[in-house]
């Protein structure tokens, strides 16, 4: 019984130290529209959504509007808990 409760404190602390889904999506969000602006590009950030596939992956839809219109484009993110690297395709 000490051993399960063990495990259930070391995965409590372990899960938070990792931000949630919506806090992740917002982050993303703001650090690809700043990556925008640096750029230039004239692209603004709609919206994004991001689901939890697996371990440190997810995967979005990311919803702009640009010079020649409305998008919508696939985004994967890889989130280690500190950090996150994201892809536009």
């Amino acid at each position: 019984m000490k051993q399960l409760v063990l495990i259930l404190i070391l995965s409590i602390s372990f899960n938070s130290c990792r931000i949630g889904v919506n806090q992740l999506t917002n982050e993303v969000e703001e650090d690809i529209q700043q990556t925008y602006n640096e750029e230039n590009l004239g692209i603004i950030v709609n919206s994004l959504i991001l689901t939890h596939e697996e371990g440190n992956y997810y995967i979005g839809i990311l919803e702009t509007s640009e010079p020649e219109g409305e998008f919508s484009y696939n985004v994967d993110v890889v989130y280690d808990g500190n950090s996150f690297v994201w892809e536009v395709y």
